[in-house]
């Protein structure tokens, strides 16, 4: 059976629903990601990616006044 949630990212109280859902057992979400964690799960996020990203236009940006004052670390996380 196919299970889907509009979201696309599995959180440990969607698995745990899911769990309740499949096999009529009611687990906490954090004792969910412990179990997960202890047999090798870690949590995973999407990275977020501008949809019509212009590698030269965020160039751009980056190096205008407007960034000026901002550090190069923190440019890179803006234009991930």
């Amino acid at each position: 059976r196919s299970i889907s949630f509009t979201s696309g990212v599995w959180t440990s109280p969607i698995v745990a629903r899911v769990i309740e859902q499949e096999f009529s057992i009611t687990y906490h979400p954090a004792l969910v990601s412990r179990i997960l964690h202890a047999i090798g799960f870690s949590v995973q996020r999407p990275r977020k990616i501008p949809a019509n990203a212009e590698k030269s236009a965020q160039d751009r940006w980056a190096k205008s006044s407007v960034t000026s004052g901002i550090n190069n670390s923190a440019k890179r996380r803006l234009i991930r």
